[in-house]
């Protein structure tokens, strides 16, 4: 058996380019001038946004006490419950693309264009309330979390979350 380890929480010159790229896209939208597209990309921007950040964040409380206390919470991988997930992913990707685009023709092409950015910034943000909140988490505990995957062969049989806590300088 063998264990993989990769840091958690994005460093910060990540989090100032997705910032970046959410503050562009942001202003791309404001400056359209128009009450209805910017109530729309908002509403689909803070729905996702919140939607996932929230998700991920219980996802996260459910393991925080394992990690206190052990440094490590692991689950088995279920590669049928992944299999689930990806098609249910690519499924809210496809709709997410292609429902806006056929009814762009009764909706109008500002629609479209909105949901759409609206679609990735909601992404963007999500990602970085996700990660300003493990940041957060790391500096109260005082350590790094780590996603760590346990694998046998050439297949992953664990998943999970693995806290290391910093020494302090003497």
């Amino acid at each position: 058996m063998s264990d993989e380890r990769s840091r958690r929480a994005a460093g910060s010159k990540s989090l100032l380019f997705w910032v970046f790229l959410f503050a562009i896209s942001s202003f791309l939208i404001l400056s359209s001038l128009s009450v209805a597209i910017v109530v729309i990309w908002v509403c689909i921007t803070l729905a996702i946004a919140l939607g996932g950040a929230f998700w991920k964040i219980n996802l996260f409380s459910k393991r925080e006490n394992d990690l206190l206390s052990m440094g490590k919470s692991l689950t088995a991988y279920d590669y049928s419950q992944q299999t689930r997930r990806l098609f249910l992913i690519v499924g809210l990707t496809i709709l997410a693309f292609l429902a806006p685009l056929l009814l762009a023709g009764i909706l109008g092409f500002g629609f479209w264009f909105t949901s759409i950015i609206g679609a990735i910034d909601g992404w963007i943000l999500h990602l970085v309330l996700y990660n300003l909140f493990l940041l957060r988490w790391e500096s109260n505990h005082g350590g790094r979390i780590f996603s760590i995957q346990i694998w046998s062969g050439t297949k992953v049989t664990y998943t999970g979350l693995e806290f290391e806590r910093s020494v302090a300088p003497r």
